[in-house]
């Protein structure tokens, strides 16, 4: 009976570690509690809840710094953004700007072109 438990709770750690490798570096909307929110930090392999409360400190604590370069250079979902935002001022909405090619951040006709980089994406 031992040895049965004991072969019973290595597959559910063994489970327990798959599920949290998957899930790293993911928020996890709990909707069976109300939506609740966690995070799963992919250094520590720990999950840490989000709350209006925390929301900001917990983000700057596990946020990786960049710069408006790289960031620009990271494939955007278009979809996500609002299409009335034109962070450079240059009378292109960023959306647009995104779609064709430039940045967002730069202004001027036809200057802050760039190319995606699905490397620095991927780090």
């Amino acid at each position: 009976m031992t040895l049965v438990l004991l072969f019973s709770f290595a597959l559910t750690a063994s489970a327990a570690n798959s599920i949290t490798n998957r899930l790293k570096g993911r928020l996890l909307l709990q909707v069976e509690k109300g939506g609740a929110i966690w995070y799963v930090n992919p250094t520590d392999s720990q999950k840490y809840q989000v709350t209006f409360a925390n929301a900001l400190s917990l983000f700057q604590s596990f946020a990786l710094g960049i710069t408006n370069a790289d960031l620009v250079k990271i494939p955007a979902d278009t979809n996500s953004i609002d299409p009335y935002l034109d962070s450079d001022n240059d009378g292109y909405p960023d959306k647009q700007e995104l779609q064709n090619g430039y940045s967002p951040y730069i202004a001027g006709i036809g200057q802050g072109r760039f190319k995606t980089d699905n490397n620095l994406a991927k780090r």
